[in-house]
């Protein structure tokens, strides 16, 4: 009863004005003047005060209501006290009737009031929606959309369409009634959906989990969903005991309370704890590494969950570089196909094949490489004997290609010789590669004679044994850095010149795995698999075609986590670990001269 009620107030100034400008214009029309029309005029001002009374007893004013409620009043009074000005009135009561409605849509807002929109809207979204910063912005958007439309409306009932003078009542009345219909109510209708669908900006501020499950449904982002079908259980005790489940499927979200059959993803937790969580108090990234709650099923979901809930970042117009001389895609040796069937893989890594990633990267390699027939054997410098080189000159004055030392450099020279490609696994460290790789190449200084000869443009020693084919290089590398430049360059500088200056060596790929620790996270599975994947086509491509793809190198390279997203999990992985304690204040002081 008292939605008819509202309906019918909100609707009587409309009527009021407008039949005050029907009636006045035809009067005015036939000769009357405005004083004729004056005990009509205060039939209509008596109905509006009534229904303004009427209205405030029930507490349900509205700015429309108000601003063109005031303006008729105001216009009739106007006839009474200001005759020429109670003339214009009459004969534009319209155009008065746009300009309270402009005027209720434009200045509430700029004094702090809800907008008027706002009032509409909150019918179609729970309680909850209605506090999010999201929900007001999107209401204030709406508002001056409709304030633009009633000035274009203003104008519009200003314009002289035609000298007839029926026809000029009727179109100065539709015109601008047809922009509200055909442009403001689909805006209406169909804006608020949209802009809910790119994400929920800033941080949220729920009081109880139950008002997050409620609101998560309308805040998904619809663009950063797409192709996601998942269902996340949740299982949440404490302050408030809830077992629900949010299904996110099709760009649309659903919760719904109970337990669901099948869930991609159950999440076991403490519901103050989820609840500051979801509102960003709380690290998820320090509470799942320090075991604060439990994930079973499909852990990485948990990298998307929050982000699927925010809204997109705009994006960034990027600057052409200006392209330098150097500064040329670098181009990797190819064989022909199928002529790569010796491998020999020199493992430079200190760890062993549980927590080496360099490692990881070439067993996948090698298993690709194998499955189109090649022959790999690999060895590992730390279980081998290898004196780092002095630098007398021996092996290129006294006993040429002969080393001083009598380790075991001298029989892996050889296998690298006979080799159609040569592996190195090493992982970064301090921006250039392991200490025993380094070795491992400086006591390469034998193969190549004291001479120097210039070939395009580069000086270089020749190589000393004429009769070695030219043999394909391929580098592995994994380090702790989200990203490969300005980190892998000193590693990428040393092969690359190994092969400007090495006569029968030639690079074909470098695989860089940045972010690489993170690996080892169960939230980080779908990565690890891409990487294993990656790797095992690389190393059937290049037996097979005698090319490494490019791509291939992209993908390893992709950390595949926003930089400040992966320093902060970084960073929580090295605050969890044991001695944490002494980490912080058990550093060793620098001591300083007094």
């Amino acid at each position: 009863m008292n939605k008819i009620f509202k309906k019918i107030t909100t609707i009587i100034p409309f009527a009021a004005i407008i039949t005050l400008n029907s009636v006045a214009a035809a009067m005015l029309k036939s000769g009357k003047k405005s004083d004729d029309l004056k005990m009509f005029l205060i039939v209509i001002a008596l109905v509006i005060v009534l229904n303004l009374i009427l209205v405030s007893t029930k507490k349900m004013l509205t700015y429309f209501t108000i601003a063109i409620s005031t303006v008729t009043i105001l216009g009739i009074i106007s006839v009474f006290v200001y005759p020429p000005l109670g003339l214009l009135f009459l004969h534009n009561a319209i155009t008065a009737l746009y300009i309270s409605l402009f005027c209720a849509a434009f200045f509430p807002p700029l004094l702090g009031i809800d907008p008027f929109t706002y009032e509409f809207s909150k019918k179609d979204y729970p309680e909850v929606v209605h506090g999010m910063p999201q929900f007001k912005s999107i209401n204030l958007l709406l508002n001056y959309i409709w304030a633009l439309i009633f000035a274009i409306a203003f104008v519009l009932s200003l314009v002289t369409y035609t000298d007839d003078y029926a026809l000029q009542q009727i179109l100065q009345n539709i015109i601008p009634i047809a922009i509200q219909l055909l442009i403001g109510l689909p805006l209406t209708a169909k804006l608020p959906g949209i802009l809910m669908g790119k994400g929920t900006p800033g941080k949220n501020n729920f009081l109880t989990v139950k008002e997050m499950f409620e609101a998560m449904p309308f805040g998904l982002n619809t663009k950063k969903s797409e192709g996601i079908d998942v269902v996340l259980q949740f299982k949440l005790n404490g302050e408030e005991d809830i077992e629900g489940y949010l299904t996110i499927s099709n760009n649309e979200c659903t919760y719904s309370y109970g337990k669901h059959d099948k869930p991609s993803t159950t999440i076991i937790s403490d519901s103050k704890l989820w609840l500051d969580i979801s509102n960003g108090d709380v690290s998820g990234d320090d509470a799942l590494i320090n075991n604060r709650y439990t994930v079973e099923g499909d852990v990485g979901i948990l990298l998307k969950l929050s982000d699927l809930f925010t809204a997109s970042e705009p994006a960034k117009k990027s600057r052409k570089k200006k392209k330098k001389a150097g500064d040329v895609p670098y181009e990797y040796k190819t064989f022909e196909p199928n002529s790569i069937k010796k491998i020999f893989v020199v493992n430079a890594s200190p760890r062993n094949d549980k927590y080496s990633k360099s490692l990881m990267m070439v067993n996948k390699f090698i298993e690709g490489a194998e499955s189109a027939g090649a022959e790999v054997e690999i060895v590992t410098l730390k279980d081998k004997t290898i004196n780092y080189c002095t630098g007398c000159y021996t092996c290129w004055t006294k006993t040429p290609g002969v080393c001083i030392f009598k380790d075991d450099m001298p029989e892996l020279i050889e296998k690298t010789r006979k080799a159609d490609l040569v592996i190195y696994i090493s992982p970064l460290y301090v921006f250039s590669v392991s200490a025993q790789l380094k070795v491992f190449i400086d006591r390469m200084l034998p193969n190549m004679q004291p001479y120097m000869v210039k070939t395009d443009g580069l000086t270089h020693h020749p190589n000393r044994f004429e009769e070695d084919k030219p043999n394909g290089l391929v580098v592995f590398s994994a380090g702790g850095f989200p990203n490969v430049n300005k980190n892998f360059d000193g590693i990428s500088a040393i092969v690359r010149n190994m092969e400007s200056h090495f006569h029968t060596t030639n690079l074909m790929a470098e695989f860089f795995l940045p972010a690489a620790e993170l690996l080892q996270q169960p939230v980080y599975r779908d990565r690890k698999k891409r990487v294993e994947e990656t790797c095992f086509n690389a190393g059937r491509d290049t037996v097979l075609t005698g090319a490494v793809n490019k791509e291939y190198m992209e993908t390893i390279a992709d950390p595949g986590v926003e930089q400040e997203v992966f320093m902060s999990q970084a960073n929580s992985y090295w605050k969890s670990l044991d001695g944490k304690k002494s980490y912080y204040h058990g550093t060793p002081k620098l001591e300083t001269d007094k």
